[in-house]
């Protein structure tokens, strides 16, 4: 099961920097966000943290888009689920 985890980190890595894409997610009890390599890597980061404030997160995205990410955030910690 190890090896499989693994196995399917390695490919994620792989296609979130074919893609150009990442992810991240966030630890409602503290607020912390913790982002993928590939989050880290296209906001210009060499290695280092990938552990912040939800505000921080919230910072990288437009500034007409701040505030709809951040109602999503909100509405998804209050209800226990995800988004998109």
């Amino acid at each position: 099961a190890e090896a499989a985890a693994r196995s399917a980190n390695t490919l994620l890595r792989a296609a979130e920097q074919i893609a150009q894409v990442g992810s991240w997610r966030m630890d409602v009890r503290t607020g912390r966000v913790t982002c993928s390599e590939g989050v880290h890597r296209i906001h210009g980061g060499q290695g280092g943290n990938t552990s912040f404030a939800i505000e921080r997160a919230l910072a990288a995205y437009h500034s007409d888009d701040r505030r709809t990410v951040a109602a999503l955030v909100e509405a998804a910690a209050r209800q226990g689920a995800g988004f998109e």
